[in-house]
């Protein structure tokens, strides 16, 4: 059996998303899979929302190929829907992982999961989808779930104090640590994206700067140390990925960046196929 734990980040990163959001009938990420058969349905809705046991998920890192699995780094994150009897299908996926999911099997480890505790609302059970976000490292399988409560949505704002909301403090099962410009490092309170490294490393776009998050440490990269380019006064991040090489990819105004830890590549219109 291999290695598996449930984990919560040890940082709570505020994450706004911009435009208009439909909660219903969304595929969320780019890898799609058909076998799903199910009209409408919404995202991650639902009081009690949908649920499931750690026994439930460690049966899907068992059913995983394991000779595929050693060999394992990186980060998946899957889009599960769960219908209004609990029954769950792999719906989409976003794979920044060095394996592919069909060599991995996940999409039967998923179809061949136990039944799920479907979401309800106002006592009806009803379809939903679920996020999770499963972490790789040869063997050692970590898995989370990505919350989308969009009653807390707030309008955005670049300048003043955060709005901050959710769970009441006595609620949580955890300690979180919220970080803002006022008690950390970070060069700015509104976040654009978020992903997470092999090493476990967080790195976040903001609209003033890139952001490595270790255990102790918040290194920012803007016009003065890197090649984003400074516009307005600020350095503009967004859209942050990370490749199954572990190159981390953002966008910058105009521009797609690449960073390998090590050295930066600028791709425009002038040197790359982008209009």
């Amino acid at each position: 059996m291999h290695r598996f734990q449930i984990y919560v980040n040890r940082t709570c990163l505020l994450l706004f998303i911009s435009g208009s959001l439909s909660t219903y009938g969304q595929e969320l990420y780019p890898e799609k899979f058909s076998e799903c058969y199910v009209g409408s349905f919404c995202l991650d809705c639902g009081d009690p929302k949908a649920d499931l046991t750690i026994e439930n998920l460690q049966g899907v890192v068992d059913r995983l190929n394991p000779k595929t699995l050693r060999k394992a780094k990186g980060v998946i994150i899957i889009q599960i829907l769960v219908d209004s009897l609990g029954t769950p299908c792999l719906l989409s996926a976003l794979n920044q992982s060095n394996v592919s999911i069909k060599k991995l099997a996940l999409q039967e480890a998923i179809q061949n999961m136990e039944k799920w505790g479907p979401a309800k609302t106002e006592g009806k059970a009803e379809n939903t989808s679920v996020s999770l976000e499963i972490h790789m490292n040869r063997g050692d399988v970590k898995m989370r779930r990505l919350d989308f409560n969009f009653a807390n949505f707030t309008n955005i704002q670049s300048a003043g104090k955060p709005e901050i909301k959710g769970s009441k403090k006595s609620n949580l099962s955890v300690e979180w640590e919220v970080l803002t410009q006022s008690n950390s490092a970070l060069p700015w309170d509104m976040t654009r994206s978020v992903t997470v490294d092999w090493e476990n490393n967080d790195w976040i776009t903001t609209d003033n700067g890139l952001c490595k998050i270790t255990a102790n440490r918040i290194q920012v990269f803007n016009a003065k140390n890197s090649p984003i380019e400074e516009k307005f006064g600020k350095s503009f991040t967004s859209n942050i990925s990370l490749d199954s090489n572990g190159n981390i990819w953002f966008a910058n105004s105009y521009q797609i960046i690449k960073y390998d830890q090590k050295h930066w590549s600028v791709f425009d219109n002038l040197n790359s196929p982008m209009e």
